[in-house]
């Protein structure tokens, strides 16, 4: 196989930002001073578990140069301790009455009142002291100095080795004083210092499998520093942490996420005043995440836990726009030839033959052509060399961020980002466009929202409604046409890849990035959700419109004239009779002699229309199926939507109509006047979508999966 290289060097944008008023510049800076020192007393931390790259390092100071007492942290590798060395077994139960006397000197549990009879899996669930002080008692009778080795052995009392200046090897020493024995199995004392970077480092290992890795910012690769045979142990410490997280001191957690975590409240240097631990894992789509937030003057449920919760929403929210999705191009095309060009790169061919499992080495090359054969073949040229005969080839940018032009006869040239993957169907080609689905929500608001651009800054925020309902309508339809997820056309959404002009890929980016993982629900489902561009002053009830019952988000909706901007408020469309009615022959083979308005709602949307055939026959049809047929045959700019008012003028019919589209749902000028008028998204889709909710995605689907887990309980 042959590699051609071609280097390209991208275009570079100076960006000049305008003088600001030295008032202004005053007070960006206040705040900007405000934030950071308000940010300078925690540190968070996101790290995959299975590689050691660190994903997010907020405050480098606080996690790699300041060590900590652990806390209640230290409960959870005290108890893997135990049950590696068989000291300790998950069905030993000891009573907590609220204190633990040691030579007749007591200990306290953070409850006071205690926590009676409990187990490892509530003990950990509940963080209670006296069961670890118990514990504590049994490794010394086995030797209490193998505790702190173990605890070495998870990375603490050294360098983690991670990429940053002056990081600190903490303290993990041998302890001999009775009482301090007892309390550091329990996280009381301030024997052991620790570093949040070594913490998520142990904890990471915890989640893996056993691997104590290096972690690292940049460049960096997986280095292993230890294996522990742990295999037996860590079921047993993640089902307690499950239980941790869904009734104990991490409540929340494992309901909302999926994950499981522990909080930990560390005494400070004065015994007085303490730091806030959250550590948690949260499982994502081929990723195992580990989060830490450390929060000095503070406790573990109430300053940390918040924390970690939020960035794990954070993180789903932002997984989820990453999740694939395919759709069909120029699916009313059909091409027979196609030319695909890598832009900022070579372009990445792989013959996805079936060859008994195996693939051939791909190809690198700036130009494809590709040519369907009598047949079904493909031949495929690459920088016009011919490669051979395939069935199925996949295309994709060999350089990140790049992305594949393709060009069509009679077709302006279309980007798209992810893979391109081209087979045979039938006499034509079939060109299926993978991708994430941010990448798709971006495309599809640039096709959706461009003719609506305009440089108000408060546009945005009709971009955000757009970006919550085309989310809303991908997650909804998935696989609506079995080989594939959607078309391109307004069958599904309008997609035609990375938006040119008017709205910018960035723009669209941001309103996809601040919705993260935002979709439009009523009573725990997913909408569904309909929009257009102009309503004409009242949108449409879908009841009529393509099926017969009744929705109650999706009902008439006063708009107050707030699309009156909109070019096609009002609109008037003529057409000689004798034409119309020749269109019209195709919907039952037969020439009508009249058309006649049945029934109308309220606003003048038109439901039922009847075509009138000699005889006095009747065909009725619903507005919409008129405005769709008239639509395809003359033009979307004609009848512009199923809202008119028909009158007759010597031989031409006269269509005085309101607004552009189905008229159900959304209205997108209206939605821009809206913002205009300084609502945001929230309040735009509350109109438009009455009783409706907007919510993250991962929500609903915590939530189903709960009922669903108590239904088969029952």
């Amino acid at each position: 196989m042959r590699k051609v290289r071609i280097y390209l060097t991208r275009n570079l944008f100076e960006k000049r930002f305008l003088d600001l008023q030295k008032l202004f510049i005053i007070t960006v800076v206040f705040l900007a001073v405000t934030v950071c020192a308000e940010a300078q007393d925690q540190a968070v931390i996101v790290m995959d578990a299975d590689n050691g790259k660190i994903l997010r390092l907020d405050n480098p100071k606080i996690a790699a140069e300041t060590a900590f007492s652990p806390g209640s942290l230290v409960k959870v590798f005290a108890a893997l301790y135990g049950l590696k060395t068989n000291i300790i077994d998950p069905s030993l139960i000891i009573h907590c009455s609220g204190a633990f006397d040691i030579n007749g000197k007591q200990l306290p549990c953070w409850d006071h009142t205690g926590h009676g009879a409990v187990d490892l899996y509530k003990a950990l669930a509940y963080s209670c002291n006296v069961y670890f002080y118990h514990q504590a008692v049994l490794f010394d009778n086995a030797g209490f100095s193998e505790f702190p080795r173990f605890f070495r052995t998870m990375g603490f009392g050294q360098k983690t080795g991670i990429d940053l200046p002056n990081e600190t090897a903490g303290s993990v020493p041998d302890i001999y004083d009775p009482l301090e024995k007892i309390k550091a199995a329990a996280g009381a004392t301030r024997e052991i210092l620790v570093t949040p970077i070594q913490v998520i480092t142990a904890f990471a290992a915890v989640v893996n499998g056993g691997r104590v890795l290096t972690p690292f910012q940049s460049q960096g690769h997986t280095i292993v520093n230890e294996t522990l045979a742990l295999d037996a142990q860590l079921p047993i410490i993640h089902r307690a942490l499950q239980e941790a997280s869904t009734y104990g001191t991490s409540a929340g957690f494992y309901q909302e996420t999926g994950g499981f975590a522990k909080t930990g409240t560390a005494p400070q240097a004065d015994l007085i005043h303490s730091d806030a631990w959250f550590v948690g894992y949260l499982p994502l789509q081929n990723r195992k995440i580990v989060i830490l937030a450390l929060k000095t003057n503070g406790t573990g449920a109430k300053d940390a836990l918040p924390i970690g919760l939020e960035i794990a929403r954070e993180l789903k929210n932002k997984a989820l726009d990453q999740e694939l999705v395919s759709v069909s191009l120029f699916s009313l095309l059909k091409p027979r030839t196609g030319t695909i060009t890598g832009r900022f790169g070579l372009l990445e061919i792989n013959d996805e033959d079936d060859r008994e499992g195996e693939q051939g080495e791909p190809l690198f090359c700036r130009k494809l052509e590709v040519k369907l054969n009598p047949g079904g073949s493909l031949t495929v040229w690459a920088d016009n060399v011919e490669t051979g005969i395939h069935h199925r080839v996949a295309i994709r940018p060999q350089q990140p961020g790049g992305f594949s032009s393709i060009q069509l006869d009679n077709v302006e040239n279309r980007d798209y980002p992810g893979q391109i993957t081209i087979r045979s169907n039938g006499d034509f080609l079939d060109i299926i466009n993978r991708l994430p689905l941010k990448d798709y929500l971006i495309g599809v608001i640039g096709c959706e929202m461009g003719m609506l651009a305009n440089s108000d800054s408060h546009f945005e925020e009709a971009l955000k409604c757009q970006a919550i309902l085309s989310r809303t309508y991908a997650l909804k339809n998935l696989k609506r046409h079995n080989q594939f997820d959607f078309c391109d056309t307004t069958h599904c959404q309008h997609y035609a890849g990375i938006p040119r002009t008017p709205l910018q890929p960035e723009t669209n980016d941001l309103a996809v990035r601040q919705t993260g993982g935002i979709v439009l629900t009523y009573n725990g489902q997913l909408c569904d959700v309909y929009y257009h561009s102009t309503c004409g002053g009242f949108t449409c009830d879908a009841e009529g419109v393509w099926q017969d019952n009744n929705i109650p988000y999706l009902r008439s909706i006063d708009d107050h004239g707030r699309c009156s901007v909109s070019p096609h408020f009002r609109w008037n469309f003529q057409v000689e009779e004798t034409r119309f009615f020749e269109i019209l022959k195709a919907i039952n083979g037969e020439t009508p002699v009249d058309l006649r308005i049945k029934k109308t709602d309220s606003a003048g949307w038109v439901k039922q229309i009847a075509i009138v055939y000699p005889g006095g026959r009747e065909k009725i049809l619903r507005g919409e199926e008129l405005h769709i047929c008239i639509g395809r045959s003359l033009g979307w700019n004609t009848i512009k939507s199923a809202n008119f008012a028909l009158s007759k003028s010597g031989n031409t019919r006269i269509f005085s109509g309101k607004g552009l589209g189905h008229g159900v749902g959304l209205c997108q000028y209206g939605a821009r006047s809206m913002a205009h008028d300084g609502k945001d998204y929230k309040e735009i889709l509350a109109v438009y979508f009455p009783g409706a909710v907007v919510d993250a995605y991962w929500v609903l689907i915590n939530a189903l999966t709960r009922t669903a887990e108590a239904d088969g309980n029952d």
